[in-house]
């Protein structure tokens, strides 16, 4: 009987919703439309005039990095291309150190290091004794081998003597070139010296080649030293 109820009250509610009409909207509706006028107002108005940006096109060198870039990714995505970037950075890293080192070793003036070009000159930074040297001889000998960078060096010593004879400085191992500078006190004499010395420093320490003209050139300034002081 309880099932017969349900059943029953399923099909009224069926019939119920089955009658019920479709119900429609009766609002009366205004079509609107665009002013042809307004638009041609809008159109002629600067505000309104929009332009697409200019697309920069990437330079020549922009394009060279992203080639770079894209190769360097495209290796570190494999443990093989790994491998290779990080020898190759090993190599170069070795390279560098290698260059560095040889550079030092040309400019360094304390001998620590010093090899090869400088290993054939007689005398050393450190251990000159002005007094004990025959300088008309040994400079005659280096210019007979063609030693100038040896004779230029030969002749500032020339000049620390004469300067030392004179007393006008005191010498002693291990000074500078400053210090003697500082223990000029004639400023015409200290400016000769000055030239004198940076000529040396230049043809001892430089990496350039060394010819007859700058001996003749810090011959020329010695001469004019030995001048003063006579």
């Amino acid at each position: 009987m309880r099932y017969l109820l349900i059943i029953f009250y399923l099909f009224f509610g069926l019939m119920c919703f089955a009658q019920k009409q479709t119900a429609y909207d009766s609002s009366v509706v205004a079509v609107r439309s665009f002013s042809s006028q307004s638009i041609d107002v809008y159109k002629k108005d600067k505000h309104f005039m929009y332009k697409p940006e200019a697309v920069e096109q990437p330079s020549l060198w922009d394009r060279f990095w992203g080639w770079v870039w894209q190769k360097y990714f495209q290796m570190m995505s494999t443990q093989k291309g790994q491998n290779t970037f990080y020898t190759v950075l090993i190599i170069l890293g070795v390279i560098a150190i290698i260059f560095l080192i040889l550079k030092i070793n040309k400019m360094s003036k304390t001998n620590l290091f010093r090899k090869g070009a400088n290993d054939n000159l007689k005398y050393a930074v450190e251990d000159e004794n002005i007094n004990t040297i025959n300088f008309e001889e040994e400079i005659s000998k280096a210019l007979n081998n063609s030693n100038y960078r040896l004779a230029i060096r030969l002749v500032y010593l020339q000049s620390l003597k004469l300067l030392s004879d004179k007393e006008i400085i005191v010498w002693q191992l291990n000074k500078t070139n400053s210090n003697y500078a500082n223990e000029i006190n004639s400023s015409s004499l200290k400016i000769l010296f000055t030239g004198i010395t940076n000529i040396f420093e230049y043809s001892w320490y430089g990496d350039a080649a060394v010819e007859n003209d700058n001996y003749e050139i810090m011959q020329e300034k010695f001469t004019e030293i030995k001048n003063t002081l006579s």
